[in-house]
């Protein structure tokens, strides 16, 4: 978990080639590979309420973003925020 840990760290600081594909394997050893999944979720229903969050966002309804984003729970997704946009991923 500590490699873990200091190789996000550094990959978060500077780009690491092949850091990806290192990071998939070492939470799949620690039986956290959902955590590497990201992009489509192929459930329409919860790539939709993830774009109206956005939106409820870039307008400042942040309580309406908040229950969308449980809505989303509910559909079996936790969204992450990320630089390149919120990303949903399977719990």
């Amino acid at each position: 978990m500590a490699a873990l840990y200091e190789l996000v760290g550094e990959g978060n600081r500077n780009p690491l080639r092949g850091a990806h594909t290192v990071m998939e394997e070492m939470l799949e050893i620690v039986g956290l590979e959902s955590l590497a999944d990201v992009g489509e979720t192929g459930d329409p229903e919860a790539e939709r309420l993830a774009a109206e969050r956005e939106e409820a966002r870039a307008a400042g309804d942040f309580e309406r973003a908040d229950r969308l984003r449980d809505e989303i729970a509910a559909l079996g997704f936790v969204v992450r925020d990320t630089a390149d946009g919120p990303q949903l991923v399977p719990r």
